[in-house]
């Protein structure tokens, strides 16, 4: 138990998980669910009566380890590689949008 703060570690790592996950759900884009998964590892590491010290270490691992792999080119990024189609039809949506022309594009397309 944390001396002092009244609760057992794994009621602040479910808290901490709790408040990404809202703010993950808040904010488009990623943001926090690195955190999120942090903070579930560290609440099973928590309820396994591991040392709190271990706790944080588990978590700042875990949640750099997470957001690591999605910034490290052999990640997430490197899976959403563009096919020629998808670059042919990002150039012209993009196109149509620097001339105003998104509406003809989309009436050509159904």
């Amino acid at each position: 138990m944390i001396t002092g703060i009244g609760a057992s570690p794994w009621v602040w790592w479910l808290g901490v998980l709790v408040i990404c996950l809202i703010v993950e759900g808040a904010v488009p884009g990623l943001v926090s669910i690195w955190f999120a998964f942090g903070a579930l590892v560290a609440l099973l590491t928590s309820l396994l009566n591991a040392p709190l010290w271990l706790q944080v270490t588990v978590f700042l691992v875990v949640s750099l380890a997470a957001l690591g792999s999605v910034l490290h080119e052999g990640g997430c990024v490197r899976a959403h590689k563009a096919t020629p189609i998808i670059k042919a039809i990002d150039a012209c949506v993009a196109a149509s949008v620097r001339n105003g022309t998104l509406a003809e594009l989309d009436a050509r397309y159904p």
